[in-house]
């Protein structure tokens, strides 16, 4: 196997079923799959976080804060999640 030719990728071009189109999909199906779950638990985070932390009055107004903050947050949800 080798950089494909202009007789290889012709005849990728004309089979919609060959096997390099198929790892294409599957990258596609990968990448919008995870941003998917980013945009996911990018909300579930921030509406967890304002449903926790606003009640407290928990809002950070100094640099090293934001961390002790979203700290007190993962514990809440399970003590296991500090380290994160």
């Amino acid at each position: 196997m080798g950089i494909a030719g202009q007789v290889e990728i012709d005849e990728i071009v004309r089979d919609h079923r060959h096997p390099a189109r198929l790892w294409v999909r599957a990258a596609l199906i990968d990448t919008v799959l995870s941003m998917v779950m980013i945009v996911l638990i990018t909300g579930s985070f921030l509406i967890l976080g304002a449903k926790i932390l606003q009640p407290q009055l928990l809002v950070p107004a100094k640099d090293g804060e934001l961390l002790s903050h979203q700290g007190q947050f993962l514990t809440s949800l399970s003590p296991m999640l500090l380290p994160l």
